[in-house]
């Protein structure tokens, strides 16, 4: 009987360690590890209340093709209407399991309708997902312009926590190549201060003329204990340098309907 008990115990240790492991594993899988980082302009014969008419039907069609088979969150955010012509009219962070369910959904009729559905709303020219860069596993020495890069490369569930997005200008007195040296020195500041504070996603878009950022964080009480920090403080004051702020927002549902100038949004 002793050997019996201990036997049935041992069956169900192993069933719960399995388990744990499983849906360890599984929570590992939903998180994110690859992005698409789109720059939307909108086509020429829209007018920008045509545009953002148009988008809430766009990004409802995104989020229906890539939910429940490939998609760990989507954030789309709208800048501000006083924004400089060369920025984008839409930015977007398409934050995906992996690569492969990806091109998987892509490679179908499905997909390609959702490719060619893009052009309905943006300029086919001008708008595209920025080259993307793991930055620390390619060794970055130089930003590129106009490229992404994932300054954690780990998993990140985007779907949870506390989501930002930042876009700032190059001040005009800053060259543009000095601009991509003092950035590339300024976001390694920022991810190595912040992580200890519960900076957990980190994805930066490095332009000639500007950054663009989104950060995740474990809590939104987390965000603001780093940023009224001492360390948090001297990063601004060193930002500011070189960074004229545009938009700097907090994500909020989605609900159908019309979407709003300096808006960040996550579906």
């Amino acid at each position: 009987m002793l050997k019996k008990s201990i036997m049935k115990r041992f069956k169900g240790l192993t069933l719960l360690i399995s388990m744990c492991f499983f849906q360890s594993s599984y929570a590992q899988l939903q998180k994110a590890g690859y992005y698409r980082v789109w720059q939307g302009f909108k086509k020429n014969d829209l007018s920008q209340t045509q545009f953002l008419n148009a988008l809430p039907r766009f990004m409802q069609d995104t989020q229906n093709i890539y939910e429940g088979r490939a998609l760990n969150q989507y954030l789309v955010a709208i800048p501000p209407k006083n924004k400089p012509n060369f920025i984008p009219d839409e930015f977007a962070l398409v934050a995906l399991h992996n690569e492969e369910g990806y091109r998987e959904i892509r490679r179908t009729a499905e997909g390609r309708w959702y490719g060619d559905r893009h052009w309905d709303v943006f300029n086919r020219e001008t708008s595209k997902s920025a080259p993307f860069h793991n930055f620390y596993q390619e060794e970055v020495e130089n930003l590129e312009h106009n490229h992404a890069y994932d300054m954690f490369g780990m998993p990140v569930d985007w779907s949870s926590g506390h989501n930002l997005f930042y876009l700032g200008l190059r001040k005009p007195n800053i060259a543009k190549e000095d601009f991509l040296n003092l950035l590339k020195e300024h976001i390694e500041s920022v991810k190595n201060t912040f992580r200890p504070f519960g900076l957990k996603g980190y994805i930066v878009i490095s332009n000639e003329n500007y950054e663009m950022a989104y950060s995740n964080w474990e809590s939104q009480e987390k965000m603001f204990e780093a940023m009224q920090s001492p360390a948090g403080q001297k990063l601004f004051q060193n930002g500011s340098r070189f960074l004229e702020k545009l938009m700097f927002s907090a994500s909020r549902p989605f609900q159908s309907g019309q979407i709003y100038e300096n808006s960040f949004i996550k579906l």
